[in-house]
């Protein structure tokens, strides 16, 4: 796919110039996360065949997410389920393939029903189940934890932000050693600022 890296430096200047809601709706107006090939976008050997699996993934995501805005919680878990459902036979046995593309579905689910007003509990499993899948790379694990520590703050359970936030504090400081290091500082800066607005 010929998209632009997403890295932590953008995730982090989005979400703390305009906000967790407006940021969720970019991620949603857009598909810089949809990609179920993301791990080649950059390589030669991706075929025609895998790019057009990846744009009409996108495309039923996208209308996933316009479909389901009105819905209730349970038809939009639905919703995406049977989307799952329908296109992993596309994908034949490739099993990286299999996993990107329940990948990709997972983190739709908690970008569309972690940014309403819903319960805790009903929210955590969906975050669950995209740590269970694991993240792609670290740029997606910014930014889907950023929001649910953001979602945990204004439901109250600071507790569950504040782990979050260190155990990405602690990823980040091994990746500032890495080879671009400013980028995951100013990711680190933005997770710290989120802890001392717990703990004061």
């Amino acid at each position: 796919m010929e998209k632009a890296h997403v890295n932590p430096a953008m995730i982090v200047a989005i979400v703390t110039v305009i906000g967790h809601s407006t940021y969720q709706r970019h991620l949603e107006e857009s598909d810089v996360t949809i990609g179920i090939f993301h791990k080649y976008k950059s390589s030669k050997k991706m075929s025609g065949n895998k790019r057009e699996l990846s744009r009409e993934l996108a495309r039923a995501v996208s209308d996933a997410i316009v479909a389901t805005r009105r819905m209730d919680p349970t038809d939009v878990i639905s919703t995406f389920d049977e989307l799952e459902a329908s296109f992993l036979p596309k994908v034949g046995a490739d099993p990286m393939l299999v996993l990107e593309t329940k990948r990709r579905i997972a983190e739709r689910k908690f970008l569309c029903l972690s940014k309403r007003r819903l319960s805790f509990d009903l929210v955590l499993p969906l975050i669950e189940r995209v740590r269970d899948l694991g993240y792609t790379n670290l740029d997606k694990e910014v930014t889907l934890e950023i929001i649910f520590a953001r979602f945990c703050i204004h439901q109250n359970h600071t507790d569950q932000a504040v782990d979050v936030l260190e155990k990405l504090c602690s990823k980040l400081d091994q990746a500032i050693q890495g080879d671009e290091p400013e980028i995951y500082r100013d990711a680190k800066q933005t997770a710290q600022s989120l802890l001392h607005q717990i703990v004061k």
